[in-house]
């Protein structure tokens, strides 16, 4: 009836391969597929429907959306956990976040990790082209600042 993807900012901390000057190798994807479900300590705001298909409405093969996530401890902002959810008949089938599946969660980093403090709000503009596959996504994440300061 229904198919979201599911995400939600993190303080998660991957090793990738090293290069000979500390940064990433060369060619080594900023998307990883995760072996686990995020602790929940290590998310820095609830998980909000990124893409959302819907049986009982006409589908959007076209998704944009604005979400906003304010900051309640001192964290370093690594990325964004994405996981699917299912909801069959009303009822959620399947939801990736709260059990373990055969789906991984997805974890997009940052090119460089952000020291977020209480007060501030991550901001994520998300897009989804549904209109072939595979589906292509689109994150561009920005922190606004207590003070009113943005960082991209």
């Amino acid at each position: 009836q229904r198919v979201e993807t599911v995400g939600a900012p993190v303080s998660l901390n991957i090793a990738l391969p090293p290069t000979e000057d500390s940064g990433i190798a060369e060619g080594t994807s900023r998307v990883i597929r995760l072996p686990f479900i995020p602790p929940a300590a290590t998310l820095l705001g609830e998980p909000q429907a990124l893409e959302v298909v819907d049986s009982d409405e006409p589908i959007a093969l076209e998704q944009w959306r604005q979400l906003r996530w304010q900051i309640g401890a001192l964290a370093t902002f690594t990325g964004f956990a994405c996981a699917p959810k299912v909801i069959l008949d009303g009822e959620v089938a399947l939801d990736a976040w709260s059990q373990q599946t055969h789906w991984r969660h997805v974890l997009i980093l940052l090119e460089t990790p952000l020291q977020v403090e209480p007060g501030d709000e991550v901001e994520l503009s998300f897009g989804a082209d549904l209109r072939s596959l595979p589906v292509t996504h689109t994150f561009e994440a920005a922190v606004r600042r207590k003070g009113g300061d943005r960082h991209e």
